[in-house]
């Protein structure tokens, strides 16, 4: 079983962007939820109309919050917004992807899942 490491995406496959972890969610948030569904076990994908992150044991995460917040709220890319305007959910896999475009998601990533798992 392999559990989530939230730094471990953002280290191997945003490597310019660990320092400023927020620009990830500034238009690759949906790429950072989809490798971290990809990668380990027991993700759920969850979005909504401007931000794409996971919930794993609990706990919701996105590149700015590598150790997990119990809350949505506490997402930084949330906070700004009244949440029941925004309507988060989990999302199935094909949910997710109709939402953030196929090309979008798959575009590099059959190369980092063979790359990861070499």
């Amino acid at each position: 079983m392999k559990r989530l490491n939230a730094n471990l995406i953002t280290n191997t496959f945003f490597p310019e962007y660990v320092e400023r972890p927020y620009i990830i969610n500034c238009g690759l948030c949906f790429e950072w939820a989809y490798i971290a569904y990809m990668l380990f076990d027991d993700i759920e994908l969850w979005s909504n109309k401007n931000h794409a992150f996971i919930k794993y044991n609990g706990k919701f995460y996105d590149s700015e919050s590598p150790e997990g917040v119990c809350d949505l709220e506490i997402l930084n890319c949330n906070a700004s917004f009244d949440l029941k305007y925004l309507d988060s959910k989990a999302q199935r896999l094909s949910e997710f992807v109709e939402q953030w475009g196929k090309r979008s998601l798959l575009r590099k990533n059959k190369c980092i899942i063979n790359y990861i798992w070499k």
